[in-house]
């Protein structure tokens, strides 16, 4: 039943790694099944109709979640690991959904494996489920030995900065997550104190009414802000930042090179950073595209002036070109958020060196919990003051 590389599959937590076990349909073992696309689900679904074993589906994702839980509801018997969800409340929204009980927990091949714990351990479910999702389910399906979990919270850091966040005036139709009482009091409950947003609408449809609201958000809330920057239309960029790159709250400029399908070594990103340096304030960029980081190298090198933020350390997970970048360079700070963090890579990156190292979330996209988990398990001490707080507080000056 176990792979040559999962001797032992038990944690020092006492949780069982899912994707660390193996098995085998036609001896009658338990069989995994990885989602190769958004269309893999109901492939397995119906595969796994006529067989007689449990069958357990990896790879669940927030960007095929819906998709994912109709599966799920049209076959109950299947199983679902918790490798990928990285989502904000996606072990409570699951548990909700389709109970416990089918829940198991695993890390993605090559992941960081704090940050699926860590996103269990802080949900708000009962200690019994959480008890099933990290040991009981794996011992009833895979035959291995049940015992108590310990379910200690991981230690925090006394102030967490946190520089990657959005904000949605109506998340019902986006990418992102409702808010109850707002994004400070979403975030209070994972200890962050203070963040950095931007806003969905400006990314995703509209550029003056998004930018418009997270303005008027800092003025009523006291929340910091980004102004989102359009590669593609730098005429209402420049509006954007005439009209409020000075308002109360505003910090610093959002540009997202994926959902602007500018990639970040075009020249159309040249020359939107010429632009951007002329207004001083601190820019994060999502990469985007093969050829991202001597995309960035060029930016940096064109406007050494400017503070970077490498949105994600990389193209949307922590690399050690991101390190490399800002080891090398006084302007260019990184953070690490993603659903997709490699263990090897990010702690290559964070040995780097991470004077410039910031925490960022991608709330209410991501799970803080999640994303904190992997910066654990790159090997950022919980007591780094400078990571969580310090080199964030230092760029936004004088807000910190």
């Amino acid at each position: 039943m176990l792979t040559t590389e999962a001797e032992n599959p038990f944690g020092s937590r006492g949780e069982v790694d899912i994707a660390r076990l193996n098995g085998d349909g036609r001896e009658g073992r338990p069989l995994t099944a990885l989602l190769s696309d958004s269309r893999a689900a109901f492939e397995i679904g119906r595969d796994a109709e006529s067989l007689d074993i449990p069958v357990v589906m990896s790879g669940v994702h927030y960007s095929h979640l819906a998709n994912d839980l109709s599966v799920l509801a049209r076959w109950p018997k299947l199983l679902l690991d918790t490798s990928r969800l990285a989502h904000l409340r996606a072990i409570e929204v699951l548990v909700g959904e389709i109970g416990a009980q089918r829940l198991l927990y695993a890390t993605a091949p090559g992941g960081c494996p704090s940050s699926s714990l860590f996103s269990i351990i802080h949900a708000a479910i009962s200690d019994e489920d959480k008890q099933l999702i990290l040991r009981g389910n794996a011992a009833r399906v895979f035959g291995v030995e049940d015992a108590p979990v310990d379910l200690t919270p991981p230690a925090l850091p006394q102030r967490i900065f946190d520089v990657h966040c959005h904000i949605d005036p109506d998340p019902s139709w986006s990418w992102s997550a409702p808010q109850p009482g707002g994004l400070g009091t979403l975030l209070a409950s994972y200890g962050i104190q203070q963040s950095v947003a931007s806003s969905i609408l400006a990314i995703t449809w509209d550029l003056e009414e998004g930018n418009a609201h997270i303005v008027d958000e800092c003025s009523k809330t006291g929340q910091l802000g980004y102004l989102v920057a359009d590669p593609n239309d730098l005429s209402r960029t420049r509006i954007v930042l005439d009209r409020w790159s000075k308002s109360f709250g505003i910090v610093g400029v959002k540009v997202h090179s994926q959902i602007a399908r500018q990639p970040t070594d075009s020249e159309v990103m040249r020359e939107l950073f010429r632009l951007l340096a002329s207004y001083g304030l601190p820019v994060k960029i999502h990469n985007d595209g093969d050829r991202w980081s001597g995309g960035l190298k060029r930016i940096i090198m064109d406007n050494p002036d400017l503070p970077i933020i490498i949105a994600h350390g990389g193209p949307g997970w922590p690399t050690v070109e991101a390190a490399e970048l800002a080891a090398n360079s006084d302007n260019v700070y990184w953070e690490m958020s993603s659903s997709y963090a490699q263990l090897a890579e990010a702690r290559a990156a964070v040995q780097l060196g991470h004077d410039r190292l910031m925490f960022g979330s991608d709330a209410p996209l991501l799970d803080p919990a999640f994303v904190f988990g992997t910066y654990m398990d790159a090997g950022v001490e919980i007591d780094d003051h400078g990571v969580f707080w310090g080199n964030a507080s230092h760029l936004f000056e004088p807000v910190g």
